[in-house]
C-alpha cells in the first residue's frame, strides 16, 4: 500500500457533519453533499489520485445529503433532506458558471411531521435512481437521470417496500460497477462445434 495522498481543496464540513460523496462513473470527477457547506463538484484524478478545482455549486444554508451523478455522468443530482428538496445540474451546460446557473429545483419531497424529508440518492444498476422517502413505505424513482428538467421522468411513491419504512440510506455503490454491462457468454456444448 502506497503512502496516502492528501488533497487540501474543497468545503470542510462542519461539526456534527453529514452527507454522502460520490465518484463520476467515468472516475473523473468527485461530488459531495455536506450538511452545512452545500453541494460541491471536483476534479479527480484516478491516476495520481489527486482531487482539484472545487466548484461550490449552491449552499442552501443546511441540510444537504443526498448526491449522484447520472449513467453518463453529464447531470447531477442533490437533495436536501431539511427541506426535501431535489435538484438538478447539468455538468455539460458549460463554464463553471454555466454549471452553477443550470440549478434546477426538480421537486419538494413530501415530509411526514418528521424533521427530514427524502435521504440517499443511489444510482441502480437498471439505469435509474432512487431515492427513500423518509419515513414512508416508498423509494422515488427518477426513470431518466441523464434528462433535464421533467424529462427526466421524477415519479414519487414509485416503488413500494412491502410494510417496510424507508429511512435515510441506501446501500453505496461505486457508479462506475454499472457503467458497462457485462458481456455473458454462455457455451451450450453445440454438437459438431
Amino acid at each position: 500500500v502506497n503512502e496516502p495522498i492528501v488533497s487540501s481543496v474543497g468545503q470542510v464540513e462542519g461539526n456534527p457533519g453529514w452527507g454522502y460523496m460520490t465518484v463520476s462513473p467515468d472516475g473523473s470527477q468527485l461530488a459531495s453533499a455536506m450538511r452545512d457547506p452545500g453541494f460541491e463538484l471536483l476534479d479527480f484524478d484516478a491516476l495520481e489520485g489527486v482531487v482539484s478545482n472545487p466548484l461550490l455549486l449552491f449552499d442552501p444554508g443546511s441540510g444537504c445529503y443526498g448526491v449522484s451523478f447520472s449513467p453518463s455522468g453529464g447531470v447531477l443530482y442533490g437533495g436536501n433532506i431539511q427541506t426535501g428538496h431535489l435538484y438538478q445540474w447539468n455538468l455539460n451546460a458549460g463554464s463553471d458558471s454555466d454549471i452553477i446557473d443550470s440549478m434546477l429545483l426538480l421537486a419538494t419531497l413530501e415530509g411526514t411531521g418528521s424533521p427530514y424529508r427524502g435521504g440517499a440518492i443511489q444510482l441502480a444498476v437498471d439505469g435509474k435512481m432512487y431515492i427513500p422517502q423518509f419515513n414512508q413505505e416508498y423509494l422515488s424513482v427518477i426513470h431518466h437521470p441523464d434528462s433535464l428538467g421533467p424529462a427526466c421522468g421524477l415519479e414519487f411513491d414509485a416503488v413500494d417496500l412491502d410494510g417496510r419504512t424507508a429511512v435515510l440510506g441506501l446501500p453505496p455503490f461505486v457508479q462506475s460497477f454499472f457503467s458497462v454491462v457485462p458481456d455473458i457468454i454462455v457455451d451450450i456444448g453445440c454438437p459438431g462445434t
